[in-house]
């Protein structure tokens, strides 16, 4: 809400209601077990969710690994848009991490805030089995976010660099970047997309972002299908719903 910092740094989708699975420990670990338990969880009907996103991963292009396959079942069979961020192993190609592979979600590359185009450390495409991720870039390069305090990465910012933490962070807030930075840019984006067509499948909603994206000139290896146009992502929603009720 960004009710830390008077609204300064307040969030692409403010009024969404975020459910936090926790699936990693302090240091960044995760298991494939913890992964599938947390996406199973979120498929139940009771809970409403209709957003998963992901800022994790683990390098190699496996779209066929158990945890790429659910996601890809949030999406087909549950009605849930999934955004994962595609990793920072660029500028090498074929570094598209996993589950960011998988081939129902919108995979995200981070982007520079200057001129939209993706960053030295965002992965590359294509993945195992050709496809040219990621779908789409968006900002991920020094972006401002949340900051737990008393965190691990709080202490570390502290040892490593006081001054840098205390005049960004104000104890609240933390500048960073990377492709986990900008999967949730694309989660929000997509959540005041389902605001205003709540009724859109989540083809429909990763369609539109990815055939609005703006080109940034790169290949699309590296860009996929360009940086984020909300607006125009919006307003192609709401031409084919206008078609769909005449």
């Amino acid at each position: 809400t960004g009710s830390a910092s008077s609204g300064r740094y307040i969030g692409v989708a403010p009024n969404a209601h975020l459910f936090n699975f926790k699936v990693v420990d302090e240091y960044g670990s995760a298991t494939e077990s913890g992964l599938l338990e947390a996406i199973d969880y979120a498929k139940t009907p009771s809970l409403h969710i209709n957003i998963i996103t992901m800022s994790l991963g683990f390098q190699g292009s496996y779209p066929n690994d158990p945890v790429s396959l659910s996601l890809d079942d949030a999406v087909n069979n549950h009605g849930i848009v999934v955004t994962v961020s595609a990793g920072n192993s660029g500028p090498g190609i074929g570094t598209i991490a996993t589950p960011a592979s998988a081939r129902s979600v919108i995979s995200v590359g981070a982007s520079y805030w200057e001129n939209d185009t993706a960053t030295f450390f965002s992965s590359r495409g294509p993945n195992s089995d050709y496809r040219y991720d990621p779908d789409v870039l968006a900002p991920g390069w020094f972006e401002v976010s949340t900051l737990a305090s008393g965190s691990l990465i709080e202490q570390s910012e502290q040892y490593y660099s006081p001054t840098y933490i205390q005049t960004f962070s104000t104890g609240n807030y933390i500048p960073e970047s990377g492709t986990s930075m900008a999967a949730p840019v694309v989660a929000g984006s997509v959540a005041l997309l389902l605001q205003a067509f709540p009724h859109a499948s989540p083809q429909s909603i990763r369609a539109a972002l990815m055939s609005t994206a703006v080109n940034t000139g790169q290949p699309e290896y590296v860009q996929g299908a360009g940086f984020i146009n909300v607006t125009a992502a919006y307003l192609l929603l709401q031409k084919e719903h206008a078609d769909t009720s005449t």
